[in-house]
């Protein structure tokens, strides 16, 4: 294929990782793959490797996941309602379930169950959590 003209496919699963791995990669031509990766986008690499028939990805920052098409295809990205926030994205749940849809939800304000887990765990009333915040012990 002449977009990997030059470069070699190496069987690496035999050596350990380790120094003598990575000095076996310098010798065998490291620097001459990298020097063809900066010719290339990591999304021009990934799409010469895919035609080759390599499995390969480009390793992606937080605004490039959002906005990845196939992650938007298979509906990972979830918006949801957030009480502070309004709406905001979310990855959604990686396993693929194929009888249920696994919820997403926003994340509970700071203090949302403090009362709850302190009756469920203490028992006090609603005076002594009321002094309790007045106090500034609890939210």
């Amino acid at each position: 294929m002449p977009a990997l003209d030059g470069l070699r496919i190496l069987d690496m699963t035999q050596w350990e990782a380790g120094t003598s791995c990575t000095q076996a990669l310098v010798w065998l031509g490291a620097d001459v793959v990298e020097g063809w990766m900066t010719e290339h986008t990591k999304f021009g690499v990934r799409n010469i490797l895919a035609k080759a028939g390599v499995p390969a990805g480009p390793e992606l920052d937080t605004c490039e996941v959002f906005e990845d098409p196939h992650l938007l295809a298979r509906d990972f990205i979830k918006h949801v309602e957030h009480p502070v926030h309004g709406k905001v994205r979310l990855l959604g749940f990686p396993p693929r379930l194929s009888a249920r849809e696994v919820p997403i939800q926003a994340a509970p304000l700071h203090g949302a169950h403090t009362d709850e887990v302190l009756r469920a765990e203490l028992g006090p009333g609603d005076d002594e959590l009321g002094d309790l915040r007045t106090r500034g012990v609890i939210r």
